[in-house]
């Protein structure tokens, strides 16, 4: 056999080679990343999760439909507070009625505490008074996103 047989053998064994190694790589990267989403990924998932209530949460109050803000709430504040406890509360705070431009707020970022519990800062801040920061503690329970606690208390007083 000619060497330049050989040669272009060697190529095409070479190329073979290659391109399988790259597969078994590329398949060994890709179970990684889909092990890392089934374990990691969860806490994500969780935090946005979170996230997305307590902004809801935050709206609601914000435009005035405290029956659905009471709708994000679980546990001891579910029976601690009432859509018109909420109503009353968030008005003091306001400082009278208009809610929208009585009360700035935003949320620090979330962090996943286990549990398909994630806490979060809610920093509310009055107009014309300092910032207070609640933490809340949200949790998924059955696929459905609540506050059940926040310290030091879900609406600061006045």
């Amino acid at each position: 056999m000619p060497v330049f047989v050989w040669v272009i053998l060697g190529i095409v064994v070479a190329i073979v080679l290659l391109c399988g190694g790259t597969f078994v790589v590329l398949g060994i990267l890709a179970n990684s990343a889909g092990n890392a989403i089934k374990t990691g990924g969860s806490s994500i998932v969780n935090t946005i999760g979170a996230s997305a209530s307590a902004g809801l949460f935050d709206t609601a109050l914000s435009t005035g439909n405290y029956n659905e803000a009471y709708s994000y709430l679980g546990g001891n504040l579910a029976k601690k507070y009432s859509a018109a406890t909420l109503q009353q509360k968030w008005e003091a705070l306001a400082g009278g009625t208009d809610t929208i431009q009585g009360i700035n707020t935003r949320f620090g970022a979330p962090r996943d505490i286990g549990n398909n519990q994630t806490t979060i800062d809610w920093i509310i801040t009055p107009s014309g008074k300092p910032a207070v920061t609640v933490v809340l503690t949200m949790d998924e329970g059955t696929n459905d996103w609540k506050i059940i606690d926040a310290k030091p208390d879900l609406i600061p007083s006045p």
